[in-house]
C-alpha cells in the first residue's frame, strides 16, 4: 500500500473510531431485554419456546423504567417480577412507583418474594417483587398491549447502561401462569437466560451471563466491529512496511 492510500485509510479510520466511540458514549433511550424460561412446572404440557417475555428499559431523566411485556404465542400471564438485589447498585428501591395498563393490576410486596426455582440461575437476593391481585392470572400481564410499568430512581451518576447491563446479567426474573388455559400451569424466566440446545451443548453455563456452551454469550454492539475492523487492518498494515 502506497503512503497516499495509508493515509486515507487512517484517515478514514479515525472517523469511524469517532463515530463509533459517540454511539457508545451516547446514552440510548431505551432497549429491550428477553426474558428465557428456565423452569417449565407444566409437566411438558407446554412448550418454554411459545413463551415471549420480555423487558423494555427505558430512560426517563432521573429514572429508569422497566416496562413488563408479554407477546407470547400461548395464553400465558405474567403475574410475579421479581428484581434482583443488584439492581441496588443502580437503583433507588425506595423511590419505586408501579402502574400498569387496564385490565392489569399489581400490587408491591411489603416483604420481597422469592424467583421460583431462583437458585438454579443464581437470582440473588430480591430487592423488589410485584405480585398480580389475587395471584390470579386474570390481573397479569397477559397480551401485547398489557404494561407493567415500574419506575425507579437512578442513583447518582448512572446511566441507562448501567441499569440495562445489571438487567442483561439476570436482573429480572418473572413467574408466568394460566399457560395454555390451565390456571396452575407454570413457568419462570429470567432475562439473560438461554436455555441449552436441545441434545446437549456440553456442560457449559446456560445461565445469565454464562459463557459455556449454549450459555448466553453477550455479544459486541455491531457499532464497535468497524473501529475494530480497521484497527485490526491498520496494525496488520504496520507489520508489513
Amino acid at each position: 500500500m502506497n503512503k497516499v492510500a495509508f493515509e486515507s485509510l487512517r484517515h478514514v479510520g479515525f472517523v469511524l473510531s469517532a463515530v463509533v466511540l459517540f454511539a457508545m458514549a451516547t446514552p440510548s433511550q431505551a432497549a429491550r431485554v428477553d426474558l428465557g424460561v428456565f423452569e417449565d412446572f407444566t409437566g411438558g404440557a407446554a412448550d418454554p419456546a411459545s413463551i415471549n417475555t420480555w423487558v423494555a428499559v427505558q430512560n426517563a431523566g432521573d429514572f429508569a423504567r422497566l416496562v413488563i411485556r408479554n407477546d407470547s404465542s400461548i395464553v400465558s400471564s405474567v403475574t410475579n417480577v421479581y428484581l434482583d438485589d443488584s439492581l441496588d447498585y443502580v437503583l433507588r428501591p425506595t423511590t419505586a412507583i408501579h402502574s400498569s395498563t387496564s385490565g392489569v393490576d399489581f400490587k408491591q410486596q411489603g416483604n420481597p418474594g422469592l424467583l421460583p426455582s431462583a437458585e438454579m440461575v443464581d437470582f440473588g437476593s430480591t430487592l423488589l417483587s410485584y405480585r398480580a391481585r389475587e395471584g390470579s392470572s386474570v390481573n397479569g400481564v397477559k397480551v401485547a398491549d398489557d404494561r407493567l410499568i415500574i419506575k425507579l430512581k437512578k442513583r447518582q451518576g448512572v446511566e441507562l447502561e448501567d441499569v440495562l447491563n445489571i438487567v442483561m446479567a439476570g436482573g429480572v426474573g418473572v413467574h408466568l401462569r394460566g399457560i395454555g388455559g390451565v390456571e396452575d400451569a407454570r413457568m419462570s424466566a429470567v432475562t439473560g437466560f438461554v436455555a441449552p440446545p436441545v441434545g446437549g451443548g456440553g456442560g457449559g453455563d446456560s445461565g445469565p451471563g454464562g459463557n459455556g456452551d449454549g450459555g448466553h454469550v453477550i455479544p459486541v454492539p455491531l457499532a464497535v466491529w468497524p473501529g475494530l475492523v480497521l484497527m485490526g487492518g491498520l496494525i496488520l498494515q504496520r507489520r508489513r512496511s
